[in-house]
């Protein structure tokens, strides 16, 4: 599945050239783990507030590895736990760090879940980003692969949800905190976690 949103432009303070999303998954025959890959997802001329930003791109997710690392990788349900609970301890982290009250609050209801031992087969639910961090100068703040800006709303950028039966992968979603409330997702794909019909 892939999806490519060009020229996009929310109240002209995100925008961006390009954004391409794209998830593949393979079922093995033998009834194995599904192999996933997001190799293709990128962004391309991105901007925040009127400033370049480069988000950096978990190379583990995006399968960065060659021969034996690679074929490794082909099996991302791990990955995935492990990046989505240390990317959810950095970002409460840092906003307990920075903030208090409600930010703190809000931080810990929508990462705290991810604890650090948290076992994928519980509820099969996992919740990660392809963007381990987002360089460049922006007018807010930036924790992991979101961006804050006050007066304007949040950004989130290369989210993954694991549901028990499908992927999700949203490259860039907006929650709009201003005079105007809205949430705004753009280049979104998702995936079946089954055969069909099933084997």
């Amino acid at each position: 599945m892939t999806s490519v949103v060009e020229g996009l432009n929310i109240l002209e303070i995100v925008t961006a050239e390009r954004i391409v999303a794209q998830i593949s998954v393979e079922h093995p025959r033998d009834g194995g783990p599904a192999e996933v890959s997001f190799a293709g997802s990128h962004f391309e001329g991105l901007r925040v507030g009127g400033q370049d930003v480069c988000p950096v791109l978990n190379s583990t997710l995006l399968g960065a590895g060659t021969g034996a690392d690679n074929i490794q990788m082909r099996n991302m349900w791990p990955a995935l736990l492990q990046t989505g609970q240390e990317q959810a301890r950095a970002i409460v982290r840092s906003v307990a760090e920075s903030t208090s009250g409600n930010a703190y609050e809000w931080a810990l209801q929508r990462y705290g879940w991810m604890e650090p031992k948290r076992e994928l087969k519980k509820d099969g639910c996992v919740l990660c980003s392809l963007v381990d961090g987002v360089e460049g100068t922006v007018p807010g703040k930036t924790i992991g692969h979101f961006v804050e800006i006050q007066d304007f709303g949040r950004i989130f950028l290369g989210e993954v949800i694991v549901f028990p039966s499908s992927i999700q992968l949203a490259m860039a979603r907006v929650e709009l905190g201003c005079n105007v409330h809205a949430q705004i997702s753009a280049s979104v794909v998702s995936i079946n976690g089954s055969t069909m019909p099933p084997s």
